[in-house]
């Protein structure tokens, strides 16, 4: 196959070069590891390589599952993993010239004053769960502490901030990064409309969902594809859909004046419309009855049968879908 049917992400980064953070959503296989671990590697930067747990950071330090194996068959490096019993850290040549570390972010909480001043690139690689993969608590929340603790205070001093490339099959629509951010529902119209591309300046956030339709055509040719033509596997794998999500219900309200909050559990906030039979379930914070996940039986003896009730008439409506999958889990259907 031809080296300019993959994903490259070099364009990317030359075009949005004042940007932050890279969210890069795609079918599988097109070359987003390896593109983002060519660049790092040519351009000699420092690389923060996360993964989402640790048996996956695991299986880096084995020669198999090294994420560089392709990259050191291509350029004649030898970039491997030596995993410790706490920590990962990244050799390039057998000299054992230290070019990077690793981490899992389910445990990155546990790293107190880690300080990483050279580092320039974070790859946070596959950050999307796999539906059979279970949530990790607070992964928003963990993620941006790791983001400020690894970034520090460089800015100050004239510094430019690290760059973080978040790179994900589109698997699973249902991230709390995402969700935390606010770009769910972004990413749902962007599907939608097949736009590839969305630059939030005052954030300094690319969001990119490239097509790759020369690979796409390649791809679909292979055995694999020829036998799983009309499955989820083949949407998601191949055109770039999230198969396994249902958007069903999710739309943005304009004028949540028109609502009046009818109850919380956790952070999510469920309002019902002041003229007709109308919820709307979102992250707005509003003063009304608050029901933590311990006290998730009052919440549904108090709102939820109802809820539900309303739920299977088309009547409640969600700003996202992580708002969506996670009230649905507290209303059991």
């Amino acid at each position: 196959m031809k080296n300019n049917v993959f994903y490259d992400i070099r364009p990317l980064l030359e075009r949005y070069e004042k940007a932050t953070f890279f969210i890069i959503i795609s079918s599988r296989g097109p070359g987003k590891t390896y593109s983002t671990l060519k660049y790092v590697t040519e351009e000699n930067k420092f690389l923060a390589y996360f993964r989402r747990r640790e048996d996956e950071l695991d299986r880096c330090a084995s020669e198999r599952f090294n994420p560089f194996k392709d990259i050191n068959k291509d350029l004649g490096t030898d970039i491997h993993f030596k995993r410790t019993k706490s920590d990962a850290f990244i050799y390039r040549d057998k000299i054992d010239n230290m070019v990077g570390v690793g981490a899992a972010l389910s445990t990155f909480e546990n790293a107190r004053g880690i300080s990483l001043p050279e580092c320039d690139v974070i790859f946070y690689d596959e950050f999307i769960r796999k539906p059979s993969q279970l949530r990790i608590k607070g992964e928003a929340d963990i993620f941006f502490n790791m983001y400020e603790s690894i970034n520090r205070n460089r800015e100050f001093f004239g510094k430019p901030a690290v760059k973080c490339i978040m790179a994900s099959n589109a698997v699973n629509i249902d991230s709390e990064i995402l969700s935390e951010w606010g770009l769910v529902y972004d990413i749902e119209r962007m599907k939608a409309t097949g736009q590839e591309m969305k630059y939030y300046p005052e954030r300094g956030i690319v969001v990119n969902l490239p097509i790759c339709a020369e690979f796409r055509a390649e791809k679909e040719k292979t055995a694999l594809y020829r036998a799983t033509q009309g499955t989820k596997y083949y949407e998601h794998a191949l055109d770039n859909e999230f198969t396994y999500n249902d958007f069903y219900g999710i739309k943005r309200i304009k004028a949540i004046s028109e609502y009046s909050c009818l109850c919380a559990i956790e952070d999510i906030y469920v309002y019902r419309h002041k003229s007709r039979r109308e919820f709307y379930a979102c992250n707005i914070r509003s003063d009304t009855v608050h029901f933590e996940k311990r006290s998730q039986i009052q919440f549904m003896r108090r709102y939820g049968i109802m809820l539900r009730e309303e739920y299977f008439s088309g009547n409640l409506y969600f700003s996202d879908y992580h708002t969506k999958n996670r009230l649905t889990e507290f209303l059991k259907v």
